[in-house]
């Protein structure tokens, strides 16, 4: 329990301290997160999409998820086509 009430607090902190939130945006963004079995940080984190004009690699945390990594370790390799 006090886990879970951990878990909560940290996603509402986030939300209003990191991100800049307010209420009815911390309330949303935390239901959208649990209905997919994650954290506000990893929601925003993996999903956000920069605004118009803006490079969305500069939201991205480069340890979170490296894509070039993953697929090495499993041993997936593409092959691109040249005309």
């Amino acid at each position: 329990m006090n886990e879970l009430i951990q878990d909560f607090t940290n996603n509402i902190s986030y939300c209003k301290h990191v991100i800049g939130c307010n209420e009815e945006q911390t309330n949303e963004l935390i239901q959208a997160a649990d209905e997919l079995g994650v954290s506000a940080e990893y929601f925003c984190e993996e999903f956000i999409v920069a605004p118009e004009g803006e490079e969305c690699m500069k939201y991205q945390d480069g340890e979170f998820l490296d894509i070039d990594s993953f697929n090495t370790y499993h041993g997936i390799y593409f092959e691109y086509e040249v005309d």
